[in-house]
């Protein structure tokens, strides 16, 4: 499943009774055909359906929406009765597991049935050493980063989590880097997308100086494929005292074009006829180590250690503060209020209380992790 920290429902891709797809063959699908689809008639668990009509959609017009409950797995531990939404096997869609700040989310269940103290949780993704990476909710793994973490509030942001970025840098081996100054912007964590959209000037800019193709028509930036192997560079961004570096042959992503790649660090647009909001994407995103506590409303962010050693996990509680983490914290917070649940969850078994981890990401593009017990999660 995509870990989606702006969806606040569970998605699963469904084949009907018969076993065919809702609207198309899941073998013909990239993403449904790699990663499977829910059956709800094989599941002995699953609960009642009901069927939702709305206007909208993928397809557009009136359209139905079917809801049931089922028991999800997260490493040994069993979460009965989630809510789990009917997703059509389209090549666009995908299964997620919902991690937004709104309060129906997967955390907050994991709250009302006492499985974390809060509604916290935290990811990190790295393809370059042993595929590894996970989601540990309730809970951080001091292991998985250097340094302490960098917090930052993201109260005034509604249901969105932003982070700001305060600096831009492409580094050459054998010259000077270019930094792109701009005022501190509040980015979007989208771990849904896989492009990172920055300040229109800053990016155009860059372009300019790196020949990268700009196109109006297609709203996409173009640049030759063999420059990622011909060419040795890296592009941070720093957020704090945090600086997340990735390099640059990772923004490449291949076109139907033979030796023609798009670049995906793209200029943000916020007008009433485009909304493509500065944003993280997944390229940078595999690369940091992200821990969200939805009680206080704070994202902390740290280099990712890319060879981390022994586990070492603290649990994140109900207070104004995260452990392992600097920031200019609350004094005081109101926590959630665990709703009681129509019932519990089985824990087979615990590797540290409330914290509950995952398995590596063996995907690309954007980073997979298994779950033991079949689900998937991944920055896509």
């Amino acid at each position: 499943m995509l870990v989606d920290i702006q969806s606040s429902s569970v998605s699963v891709l469904t084949v009907d009774s018969d076993g065919e797809g809702r609207a198309g063959d899941c073998d013909e699908m990239l993403i449904c055909s790699k990663f499977g689809y829910y059956e709800p008639n094989k599941s002995s668990t699953v609960g009642s359906t009901t069927v939702y009509t709305e206007w909208g959609g993928v397809m557009g017009g009136w359209g139905t929406t079917e809801v049931s409950t089922d028991t999800v797995t997260i490493g040994g531990t069993k979460v009965k009765d989630i809510p789990l939404v009917y997703t059509d096997i389209l090549p666009v869609l995908y299964s997620t597991i919902d991690l937004s700040p709104v309060n129906t989310s997967f955390p907050y269940g994991l709250v009302d049935r006492g499985l974390i103290q809060s509604p916290s949780f935290s990811l990190w993704g790295n393809i370059t050493v042993n595929d590894t990476g996970g989601l540990l909710f309730g809970g951080i793994n001091t292991a998985k980063y250097h340094g302490q973490l960098q917090e930052f509030s993201f109260k005034e942001a509604d249901n969105t989590v932003t982070i700001p970025l305060s600096g831009f840098q492409v580094q050459t081996d054998a010259g000077t880097p270019s930094n792109y100054t701009f005022p501190s912007t509040r980015m979007t964590l989208s771990t849904r997308s896989l492009d990172t959209r920055l300040p229109p000037d800053v990016v155009h800019q860059m372009y300019e100086d790196y020949n990268i193709t700009w196109e109006d028509d297609s709203s996409f930036a173009f640049v030759d494929c063999s420059r990622q192997y011909t060419e040795n560079r890296t592009i941070s961004l720093t957020f704090g005292n945090a600086t997340i570096s990735v390099p640059w042959g990772e923004f490449f992503i291949s076109t139907q074009t033979p030796d023609r790649c798009f670049f995906f660090i793209l200029p943000s647009v916020d007008d009433k006829h485009h909304d493509r909001p500065a944003q993280i994407g997944g390229n940078f995103i595999e690369h940091m180590y992200l821990a969200l506590d939805y009680d206080n409303r704070f994202v902390g962010v740290a280099v990712l250690n890319e060879s981390p050693g022994p586990d070492n996990i603290l649990e994140i509680g109900s207070g104004p503060t995260m452990p392992d983490a600097v920031g200019d914290f609350p004094t005081s917070i109101v926590s959630y209020s665990p709703r009681t649940p129509t019932s519990t969850a089985t824990a087979s078994s615990s590797t540290a209380g409330a914290a509950m981890p995952t398995m590596p990401p063996t995907y690309r593009p954007g980073v997979v992790a298994g779950i033991a017990g079949g689900v998937l999660l991944g920055v896509l």
